[in-house]
């Protein structure tokens, strides 16, 4: 799991702002489209800093390869930036 502490960017949903505040993974996904299961499912945590600290979740679903993914490539950014990491 990745905590972030300061910004990271985040969403938008019905015009409300969502900062992030932290990614976990699950191996093999949780989710299933269309009965498939993905090798991996990355959840991206925002919180509401004015709707009383709301949530809104982000996942996105991988596929183990040898293709560079841009996602990961920010993730591997941002948790060398602005973040703690815990095992």
């Amino acid at each position: 799991m990745v905590r972030f502490d300061g910004d990271a960017g985040g969403v938008v949903v019905d015009a409300e702002a969502y900062a992030l505040r932290q990614m976990h993974w699950h191996s093999p996904s949780e989710h299933a489209v269309d009965g498939r299961r993905y090798d991996l499912e990355l959840h991206m945590l925002h919180q509401s800093e004015t709707r009383d600290g709301r949530y809104a979740v982000v996942a996105q679903l991988f596929d183990i390869g040898h293709r560079r993914d841009a996602t990961l490539d920010m993730v591997i950014t941002l948790c060398s930036t602005s973040s703690t990491i815990y095992t």
